[in-house]
């Protein structure tokens, strides 16, 4: 095994074990709670050289995360996730779920399984392998919110759709699975991710699961929010930078993460303030 595999696992605090759906979602849910959901680093690397905008190799990201306790948006996230999932007997791809985000479709090593649908880079609720059987699958709810797959079969695609108490929640989109995102066009798309108008390059969003509360803090800009499953949802309001230093430190408990550096470039490129 290599150095880096064991060096993954051990900050996932798991050890290695059959390919199969089990092992499959531990290695979702460690995921969520280590890796945060962030875009720190993309905002700090946009005033830096147009070379360290290219997906970063495993080395450098599990360095960010040992020295800055940083994770990444869906580019990120998933690459390096895909990349774990190869070394430890998945077979994986690639996939892009719309123009701006890519997912990994992931087959385990169980005889007659199927597919699955794996994200550990969106601020949805996605907590564990969606099955894709061609058919309507739906993620566990999560203070009533839901993702639904709903296979459409004159077009062969499959239907995200994000759902909020019973009503669509966001736009949806069709993706097909077993179309394989090449590196090439991967490498040009997390390029454009830096662009100004990029979805990540106009705010500041930092996202982590804390199972021993069973909660999902989410922080936009000033705005902290607290869900947990049952509904109970706490909205908290950042006046200024020591403050919000404080909220990432203490709330989300992550102490060298440079989000005052962060929220200084993001100031350099929009009027943004507390």
């Amino acid at each position: 095994m290599q150095s880096w595999v064991e060096d993954y696992l051990h900050i996932l605090k798991l050890k290695i074990e059959q390919p199969d759906v089990r092992f499959l979602t531990k290695l979702i849910r460690s995921h969520l709670q280590q890796f945060p959901f962030e875009n720190v680093g993309k905002l700090i690397e946009s005033g830096e050289s147009v070379e360290t905008r290219a997906p970063m190799s495993v080395d450098s990201f599990l360095y960010r995360r040992q020295v800055y306790q940083m994770g990444g948006t869906c580019y990120t996230l998933n690459i390096r996730f895909q990349h774990l999932l190869e070394a430890l007997g998945f077979s994986t791809r690639l996939i892009y779920l719309n123009e701006d985000h890519v997912s990994v479709r992931v087959e385990t090593n169980q005889p007659g399984s199927p597919p699955y649908f794996v994200d550990v880079g969106t601020t949805a609720p996605l907590f564990e392998p969606i099955p894709l059987r061609r058919g309507m699958e739906r993620s566990k709810k999560f203070d009533g919110e839901q993702l639904i797959f709903h296979y459409q079969k004159d077009a062969r695609l499959y239907r995200y759709i994000r759902m909020k108490d019973g009503k669509q929640a966001d736009e949806s989109w069709a993706f097909d699975p077993d179309i394989e995102a090449e590196e090439a066009e991967l490498r040009d798309r997390v390029c454009k991710s830096y662009g100004p108008d990029a979805p990540y390059m106009n705010q500041l969003r930092l996202q982590l699961w804390v199972p021993e509360k069973y909660l999902l803090l989410s922080l936009k800009n000033n705005k902290l929010i607290a869900r947990k499953a049952n509904g109970a949802t706490v909205t908290k309001y950042i006046h200024d930078l020591p403050a919000l230093e404080r909220v990432v430190q203490e709330d989300f408990r992550l102490h060298y993460l440079p989000v005052r550096q962060a929220a200084s470039q993001l100031e350099k490129r929009i009027s943004w303030a507390f």
